[in-house]
């Protein structure tokens, strides 16, 4: 069975090009644009893996990142990256300190880098 990622992105663009490069490789992508999408997608289909840009709509990707840590206690660790252009060391450390497994740089890994990266998150 295909493992499933939620990719939260708002750009159509790059959530397209990382959508693309997932599915190559073979996973299920579920996508919001937003932070409350992300949140009902998240609560509602419970995906194997969290790609996660922090600058959103209605909600930051911080407070989607809260939300996931504080209603996973009952639920296996489910990874979450950032996947993010905010280049700052703060938020990487406010990312970590949330629960952030992975913060990562979207114009310093490629979306094909991302796919192939993932992969050891959801092997089973």
């Amino acid at each position: 069975m295909p493992k499933k990622v939620l990719l939260v992105e708002d750009d159509f663009f790059i959530r397209d090009l990382y959508q693309k490069a997932m599915e190559l490789k073979g996973f299920t992508v579920i996508t919001a644009v937003d932070g409350g999408e992300a949140i009902e997608l998240y609560d509602r289909e419970r995906p194997d893996i969290v790609l996660l840009d922090i600058m959103l709509p209605t909600m930051s990707g911080m407070d989607v990142l809260k939300h996931i840590r504080q209603s996973a206690a009952d639920d296996a660790h489910i990874p979450v990256i950032m996947v993010t252009n905010l280049d700052s060391p703060e938020a990487m450390e406010q990312a970590q300190q949330l629960g952030a497994d992975e913060y990562w740089v979207k114009s310093l890994k490629p979306p094909m880098d991302v796919a192939e990266s993932i992969n050891h998150y959801v092997i089973n």
